[in-house]
């Protein structure tokens, strides 16, 4: 049996480089943390998955060391609001619609601020979020939406978020693709800090665009997984994006044509599957089909009005609403089924 001698030197330097690989392995594991600044914008013009009103009725909801809202009272056609905290209405919001920022502290003694949209609605007032953190971090500038106006910034699949320098948020998610890759997502409940780490788990390629048809412009198209925590925007993903496995729905978009728009929802699209390795592609999009209540009486069609029961299906199930303008909605062409001969067309107002 022959026995190998190394030098002491040599040995040395092998437990030393193992050592540096180890080093680097756990380094390559440890968070990457970043810093992000509170932004107020007067004038909002970010397109959100699902935007949420709250009332104002005796208070803004967020929560601080004075109590667990910001007082409110409507005096005639105006607003009166408390901005700093202790109680007493000192700011006023004017007309219908207006831009108030509130400041205090957080129950943990962390000073903050909260820009806010508010608007009248009816006999009341509702307000809406009217700020966002914003930082970099893996090469991308990120923006966190505090959706439901409740003050915190990190309910995954409630709060919304940008990925990049789009005017359409996404879902707030446990996961983001940052130039390619993907990686684990955290942000602090107050948004001001965010962190990364590479993901670990199978994943497989989505590729919303290859079958996708459409007359007019895809703003975004959301994704999410089924438990609603992981959610991307595919929207510009042109040759497909990388995601974890598992069941997706399109959860959300946005599309226009010109001044026409109109948004995205799952409808009565099922759920369709990303695995590991392999590209899904399904096809959604044009043609619609339009699901309304008619009548036929004396061979005469008649829609009742209003159309309020009006709803319209992609491809995949995919439900588009909130058409916009409000009288606008795609031409509807009615045809004779025997003949082909087109016998009158028109378009849903009110829808």
């Amino acid at each position: 049996m022959r026995s190998i001698r190394a030098p002491l030197a040599f040995l040395a330097l092998a437990i030393f480089a193992l050592s540096l690989s180890v080093v680097s392995a756990q380094d390559a594991a440890e968070p990457v943390t970043a810093k992000l600044k509170y932004k107020a914008v007067k004038k909002w013009v970010l397109i959100l998955p699902k935007e949420v009103w709250s009332s104002a009725s005796g208070a803004i909801g967020i929560p601080h060391q004075g109590g667990d809202g910001f007082a409110t009272s409507p005096d005639g056609m105006k607003l009166m609001v408390d901005t700093t905290g202790d109680g007493r209405t000192n700011d006023v919001v004017k007309g219908v619609s207006g831009f108030l920022q509130i400041k205090g502290k957080r129950r943990d003694g962390k000073k903050f601020q909260y820009a806010l949209r508010l608007q009248k609605q009816g006999a009341g007032w509702q307000y809406a979020s009217s700020g966002y953190w914003q930082g970099r971090i893996g090469g991308e500038s990120i923006t966190v939406i505090d959706q439901n106006n409740n003050g915190l910034f990190n309910e995954y699949g409630v709060d919304a978020m940008v990925v990049g320098k789009s005017k359409a948020a996404g879902f707030l998610s446990k996961v983001v693709s940052l130039k390619g890759d993907i990686y684990n997502f955290e942000v602090s409940p107050d948004g001001s800090s965010m962190s990364i780490t590479p993901y670990a788990g199978e994943t497989g390629t989505m590729d919303l665009r290859r079958n996708f048809k459409t007359y007019g412009q895809l703003i975004s198209a959301i994704v999410s997984n089924e438990t609603g925590d992981v959610s991307f925007d595919v929207a510009n993903a042109k040759k497909g994006m990388t995601v974890p496995v598992g069941n997706y729905v399109l959860s959300g978009g946005y599309a226009a044509k010109g001044s026409e728009t109109c948004r995205i929802r799952t409808g009565n699209m099922t759920p369709f599957e990303v695995k590991a390795g392999d590209t899904s592609s399904p096809q959604w999009g044009a043609p619609l089909t339009v699901d309304f209540a008619y009548t036929i009486q004396d061979g005469v069609l008649k829609v009742p009005p209003p159309p309020t029961n009006v709803k319209y299906y992609g491809a995949a199930g995919e439900e588009y609403y909130d058409w916009k303008p409000d009288a606008t909605s795609p031409e509807i062409i009615v045809t004779d089924k025997a003949t082909g001969r087109e016998v009158a067309k028109g378009r849903f107002g009110g829808c």
